[in-house]
Parts: C-alpha cells; sequence; structure tokens
C-alpha cells in the first residue's frame, strides 16, 4: 500500500478545499524511498530544470544524509544488535577505507550472521520511516521557490510513471 505525503505551504487550507490547496506527493515509490539513485535523478532532473541551484542542492543532501539515523544505531534501540556487535561491523567498516570501498553496515552485519536480511531490510525500512523526505528538505531550504519547487516536484513524480516500492 502506498503512503501519501502532505506538503503544506503558508495560506493552503489542511483539506485542499475552499481557497486553499494541499499538495500531495506520492512518498512510498519515489519520494520516501528514494535510493541513491533516485536521489541523483530528481536532483538532476531539477537542476536541468533551473528548479534549483547547486549550492541548494548539496545543502538538500548534506542536510538529508545527516538526518538518516545509523543503521547500527537502529539495530540496538530494536534490541537486534548489542553494543559489541555494533562496534564490531563499525570496525570491519573503518578497514575498508577509503570511502567508495567501503562495505554497508547491514552487509557487513548479515555476512558475520548478526542480522539477517529480513532484519536489515526491516532496519532500513525504519531508517526511511523516520527521517524526512529529499522534497521536504528542499522545500524547507528553498524558500520563496516552495511553490515553483513544488511544481517541478510534481513534475517529477509524474515523469517517473507508475509509482512502484524501491
Amino acid at each position: 500500500m502506498l503512503a501519501t505525503t502532505r506538503f503544506q505551504q503558508p495560506g493552503f487550507d489542511a483539506d485542499g478545499g475552499g481557497e486553499g490547496r494541499a499538495l500531495y506527493l506520492v512518498a512510498s515509490a519515489c519520494f520516501r524511498d528514494l535510493s541513491e539513485a533516485i536521489r541523483v535523478s530528481l536532483i538532476r532532473f531539477l537542476l536541468q530544470r533551473n528548479a534549483i541551484t547547486g549550492e541548494l542542492a548539496l545543502d538538500a543532501l548534506d542536510s538529508y544524509r545527516r538526518s538518516r539515523i545509523p543503521i547500527g544505531r537502529l539495530a540496538m534501540r530494536e534490541n537486534l544488535l548489542g553494543l559489541g556487535s555494533c562496534i564490531h561491523v563499525l570496525d570491519l567498516q573503518l578497514e575498508d577505507l577509503p570511502s567508495a570501498s567501503r562495505r554497508l553496515f547491514g552487509e557487513i552485519a548479515v555476512g558475520l550472521g548478526y542480522l539477517s536480511q529480513a532484519q536489515v531490510g526491516f532496519l532500513l525500512d525504519r531508517q526511511r520511516a523516520e527521517g524526512p523526505t529529499l522534497p521536504s528538505i528542499l522545500l524547507e531550504l528553498g524558500g520563496g521557490e516552495a511553490e515553483h519547487l513544488q511544481d517541478e516536484l510534481e513534475a517529477y513524480g509524474r515523469s517517473r510513471g507508475p509509482t512502484r516500492r524501491i
């Protein structure tokens, strides 16, 4: 089932009727569960249409990455992983420097038998659900261009066709 995220702009009423309008974006497919490739695709689309500046794109991506709760922290919070196991995985990640070749936390934890693939999937779903979406960050940082940016985000959603979980 697809979730819907509502973006409210000042002066718009909550139910979308009357003098205002509520802005809805399908979130589960291409706005809530943005994979790295889709995030890059969205940013590229907005840059090509001059809906955002390069500086805004970088600021939004940085903010998005900082807003993600680390998988290890989530695993400990959900009592799926102890502190010692979490530190062991982090140590192995550090051995994978430079970061371009760094393995993912979940990949290492599964390889060591600390977590199952299903548990990592659950944690990734929690990570996505608990943080802001990239479009919401763009709208927050976009300032006075929010309505134009919202129109471009909706155009991006339409250009992707039928939504699917990523």
